[in-house]
């Protein structure tokens, strides 16, 4: 199937989009999607992809950097950036104009995201669209889980950020537990209870991962617990539940 950034464009109240770059670019062909994790991410670029990015990845840049690191991604045949405005970048209004003004001199589409909304249902409608079912799930793996790490490690992560940015992803509730079962974070509007039942069991979801995966029948619920081992050493339940 043949994705046209025209669609992102009749779509764009659905996924909270504005369209900044006048009518420029809607006739490129989307062929990926990618979130800008380094400064020089030409170098990972095959062209056609949509680049989503908040410019954090560029505050150590000077201007004039930033600019040459944009028009190579230009160069390299993207087919258009959505951009989001986290409220806390360096010279984000300055950075942005400079998007718009390349993205209309080289016709490539530039759409803004609104700051309360995620990148993840766009991600999934591209990879979808693009590519064939089990190809989609690969990809959208390596981004989630990329974007994940570097989330966790940044100064600002909690428990309740992590499992919130999680919830965005794979839209269902989600809690940690301490050792002792006692609630940590939710997703819940309330801090929810947990046990551990008899009909707990081992569960592989056939790909590989670095960690061990139990499921429990919960009632209503399909309960999948990952046992991590979060900063400080200190073990945690991961508890996903799963409506039935």
């Amino acid at each position: 199937m043949v994705l046209l950034v025209q669609e992102m464009k009749d779509l764009q109240r659905k996924f909270h989009l504005k369209l900044l770059s006048e009518q420029k670019g809607l006739d490129n062909e989307i062929k990926g999607i990618k979130i800008i994790e380094v400064e020089n991410m030409e170098k990972y670029i095959e062209g056609g992809e949509i680049l989503l990015t908040s410019f954090f990845i560029y505050e150590s840049c000077t201007i004039s950097q930033y600019e040459t690191h944009i028009q190579n991604l230009i160069d390299k045949g993207v087919s258009g950036f959505i951009i989001k405005n986290s409220g806390n970048i360096k010279n984000f209004n300055i950075k942005l104009d400079i998007l718009k003004r390349l993205c209309i001199e080289n016709e490539v589409a530039l759409f803004e995201l609104l700051r309360q909304n995620y990148y993840w249902d766009i991600i999934r409608y591209i990879l979808d669209n693009v590519f064939d079912q089990e190809m989609a799930l690969l990809k959208y793996h390596k981004v989630t889980n990329d974007n994940l790490k570097e989330y966790i490690f940044h100064k600002e992560a909690t428990p309740k950020n992590i499992i919130e940015l999680l919830y965005t992803i794979i839209d269902n509730p989600i809690s940690m537990y301490y050792e002792n079962l006692s609630c940590l974070a939710t997703t819940y509007e309330e801090k929810s209870s947990f046990d551990l039942l008899d009909n707990i069991k081992e569960y592989s979801p056939e790909i590989r991962l670095r960690y061990n995966y139990l499921k429990q029948d919960a009632g209503k619920y399909n309960q999948y617990i990952i046992p991590i081992t979060f900063i400080g050493n200190i073990p945690i339940k991961i508890v996903i539940d799963e409506k039935k």
